[in-house]
């Protein structure tokens, strides 16, 4: 993408440097005379028209002898609005007018440390206005207009020294530069100074490359300070507003447009997600069926086993305390829990006896008797005691 034309703006000329597509060069160069307002809008559209490619934007920078600045060392206890309003209010006094109204724009630069400095600038505005007319005669969009003293020394290699001298034709424009710029712009009246070092691009145009050394740092650099008129700033503020308006409008639709697909595109899978159960739910029914009953016959096949497995245990549970009660004993009753425990309740001539007797037994534990033993009187003269006893069925 080409970058903007830089334009410069001095006494009765005006010079325009494009730089090639990489930037690393200068593509073309151009310079135009003019006397008056009207031939300085023409010389514009006139070098727009002689480029070497066609080109959107350009950045005016407008020179020494054709601006007016003011420098307050130290600066006033004032804010960035507050100082431009400032300068606006106090330009009769701050500026000649020479019977033409002034644009003009304020900053406050810091020099060093915590010492600041007022930097005012002001131009008439006949001039920035003709400016404004041959830019958009030529189509060309203004991306600012500022002075060229701020943007100066870019077109110079890289030098820490506090003041940095530029000559001209017949004079030399001395810039005193801080920690935040330039600060100040003084003209001396003096050529005889040697020029700085250039950027290697600008110095290939040799004895021209003072001349063309602002023009050539507007193309990489925007001035801070802006010499607009008070229309053309509402105008580019309501061109902004009006931008950010159709962008708010512009995302509102969108989301409007991603929530109605969003939504399209769920209702789409619930109606496919819907279609698909009506379709598998004889498929799916009959399977949950089959598990069911799947289910029901694996339980039923466990409880059988879980009874056979029981009743083998009883059995052999049974036949060991057959084995181990006495001939003289009696069992009225004997019941298997579910829960492993055996009850069992008889007669028998001592009923610790028959405690004994089962705690022998490897099949059971925890044999115990339950309640009081009883006495009755038996066959003949015979006594028997009446017995209940508990024990668990030994799980090993």
């Amino acid at each position: 993408m080409s970058g903007p034309l830089g334009l410069s703006v001095g006494h009765r000329q005006v010079r325009a440097v494009l730089l090639t597509r990489h930037r690393d060069a200068i593509d073309w160069a151009g310079a135009a005379e003019w006397e008056t307002v009207d031939e300085l809008s023409e010389a514009i559209g006139r070098l727009a028209a002689d480029t070497a490619r066609p080109v959107r934007s350009v950045r005016v920078v407008l020179e020494r002898d054709v601006i007016q600045t003011r420098t307050i060392d130290p600066a006033p206890r004032l804010g960035e609005r507050a100082v431009r309003r400032y300068v606006a209010l106090e330009a009769s006094r701050l500026f000649r007018k020479n019977g033409a109204p002034l644009v003009t724009d304020a900053a406050i630069i810091t020099v060093d440390g915590s010492r600041r400095a007022l930097w005012a600038v002001a131009v008439s505005e006949p001039v920035v206005q003709a400016v404004l007319q041959g830019c958009s005669a030529a189509g060309l969009n203004v991306e600012g207009i500022g002075p060229a003293a701020e943007i100066l020394r870019f077109a110079a290699e890289y030098n820490d020294s506090a003041e940095m001298v530029f000559p001209n034709s017949s004079s030399a424009e001395v810039l005193s530069v801080g920690q935040g710029g330039t600060w100040r712009s003084r003209l001396i009246p003096s050529s005889s100074v040697a020029p700085p070092a250039w950027l290697a691009s600008l110095g290939a145009l040799g004895a021209e490359a003072g001349h063309f050394a602002s023009a050539f740092a507007a193309t990489s650099h925007a001035t801070g300070l802006s010499l607009l008129p008070a229309d053309a700033r509402a105008a580019r503020t309501l061109v902004r507003r009006r931008r950010v308006v159709r962008l708010f409008v512009l995302a509102a639709v969108l989301w409007c447009v991603a929530a109605a697909t969003y939504a399209l595109r769920l209702r789409a899978s619930a109606v496919a997600a819907q279609r698909e159960i009506a379709a598998a739910k004889a498929a799916v029914d009959s399977a949950i069926a089959e598990r069911r009953d799947l289910t029901a016959g694996r339980a039923t096949l466990s409880a059988f086993i879980g009874a056979e497995r029981r009743r083998s245990r009883e059995l052999a549970v049974v036949a060991a305390i057959s084995q181990a009660l006495r001939d003289s004993s009696y069992v009225v009753s004997l019941r298997v829990s579910q829960d492993s425990v055996v009850r069992l309740s008889g007669y028998a001539r001592s009923a610790v006896r028959v405690v004994a007797s089962l705690a022998h037994l490897s099949v059971l534990r925890d044999v115990r008797l339950e309640g009081p033993v009883g006495k009755e009187q038996g066959a003949g003269s015979t006594q028997l005691e009446r017995f209940a006893i508990a024990a668990r069925v030994d799980p090993r």
